[in-house]
């Protein structure tokens, strides 16, 4: 943790400095040509003024002295300068209202600023000429030079530029490190097993907060996610664990007969097949349910009142040693076009149900139209399994785990209408109805 601190934070500062290096030496460099540019046009305008002053003396009085000592000078015609200044500017064609800048050399460091005036009247130009040696020779304020002058000015504004520029990025990175500390902390103490924690990044307005939020998020339907699966494995194996112990029965019960030399297994193996049977329409159910529900199953032509019938007739050793009468009802020629694969494993898991959990009664499976309605005498359950029958589909312990829990994905996914009344005293009585969607106005309790 502190490894990957370290290198993000030395990452931060090492493009801070590198950008900041390169933003004070070309802000240096602009204020450096900046400062001449600004010097030269000032110079400029200061010499057109005086330039102007000393023509409009001359159109009076052509006799009137002009000035050619100190800093400033004015002479009419390149023939009347100083030699030495008519060697700085032998080579430079003297154009009207044109400043040139003689910049000195190691033997004479003095620079000249001469500007070319044209007068009326006469041939030649007036030329006024100024150098800095002068103003440098002046007497200077008590202060110090370095503070002053411009490469100290320019030196002393990128320091502070540079101070400020650090300071205000390190309050950037901590601002932007800071949360990603919090958020990795956040990643280290997540608990699958406790996805209801709460942490104080959650809480944090920026995009990083947003992360934080979608993490806990995803961690609490990961929670939920093992959880159907570890609910579902439980339902698988109780369903799996009684055709597993009729096969492993039928197994004995044949060795035991072939061992006393009894060939009459035909009802054996009748169990056998039917307790594959049971676990392979059982597998085909996990597999469909399984599968996404953005591709329905193809329907065909189904006769409810066959699959009805069949189903029965397979699932009848179920009622083997009970005191139990099936009643079955239903007109043999409505056919409908549905997902038969589905159909007959939703009508299996329920007559299996109304089956196993009847000891005594009757059971009265009627088909009408595209509804088939069983109704049993059995156990029945409590209103707390009902509640959660209502909810999610699935009871804790009490026999009817994966079964109705396949009912309700398969009823979810096509839409079919599914009802379920019980009272742990008169039995269970479910309804299906083929055609129609959920309907809201339903008062029996639905999934």
């Amino acid at each position: 943790m502190i490894e990957h601190k370290s290198r993000l934070r030395y990452q931060f500062r090492k493009q801070l400095f590198i950008s900041i290096g390169l933003l004070v030496v070309v802000f240096s460099i602009l204020l450096y040509n900046l400062y001449f540019m600004g010097h030269a046009n000032a110079t400029h305008r200061s010499m057109m003024i005086l330039a102007e002053h000393y023509a409009a003396q001359l159109e009076l009085q052509p006799d009137s002295p002009l000035p050619q000592s100190g800093g400033v000078g004015a002479y009419i015609g390149r023939q009347n300068l100083p030699h030495t200044v008519q060697d700085y500017f032998k080579e430079q064609p003297l154009n009207d209202y044109q400043m040139h800048i003689y910049h000195g050399n190691e033997n004479s460091p003095t620079r000249y600023f001469m500007l070319a005036f044209p007068l009326n009247n006469s041939k030649h130009q007036l030329l006024v000429l100024y150098n800095d040696q002068a103003l440098r020779e002046l007497p200077r304020p008590s202060r110090k030079g370095w503070i002053i002058n411009l490469p100290g000015a320019i030196a002393l504004t990128a320091v502070l530029a540079i101070i400020l520029v650090f300071w205000l990025a390190q309050r950037l990175i901590s601002k932007v490190l800071n949360p990603l500390y919090q958020l990795s902390e956040m990643a280290n103490h997540l608990d699958e097993n406790n996805p209801e924690l709460s942490f104080s990044i959650m809480s944090d307005k920026t995009e990083i907060g947003d992360v934080a939020n979608t993490l806990h998020n995803s961690l609490q339907r990961i929670h939920q996610f093992h959880q159907r699966e570890k609910k579902f494995l439980q339902n698988a194996s109780h369903e799996l664990r009684t055709p597993i112990a009729v096969v492993a029965s039928s197994l004995d019960i044949i060795a035991l007969r072939s061992s006393r030399g009894n060939q009459q297994i035909e009802d054996q193996l009748q169990n056998i097949r039917r307790s594959n049977q049971s676990m392979a329409e059982l597998s085909e159910a996990i597999l469909l349910t399984g599968r996404d529900q953005h591709k329905p199953e193809a329907a065909e032509q189904v006769n409810l009142s066959y699959i009805v019938k069949n189903v029965a007739a397979d699932l009848n050793y179920l009622l083997e040693g009970k005191n139990v009468r099936v009643q079955l009802a239903g007109s043999d020629s409505v056919e409908l076009q549905l997902a038969k694969t589905l159909c007959r494993i939703v009508l299996s898991n329920l007559i299996r149900n109304a089956f196993e959990h009847t000891d005594n009664g009757k059971i009265q499976i009627s088909v009408s139209d595209t509804v088939v309605t069983i109704k049993d005498t059995g156990c029945g359950f409590a209103q707390e399994t009902a509640a959660k029958l209502q909810e999610r589909g699935i009871s804790d312990g009490q026999g009817f785990g994966l079964g109705l829990d396949i009912v309700r994905q398969i009823v979810k996914a096509q839409q079919w209408k599914f009802s379920l009344q019980a009272n742990s005293d008169i039995g269970t009585t479910v309804m299906i109805d083929f055609s129609s969607p959920l309907s809201s106005n339903d008062s029996t309790s639905e999934f």
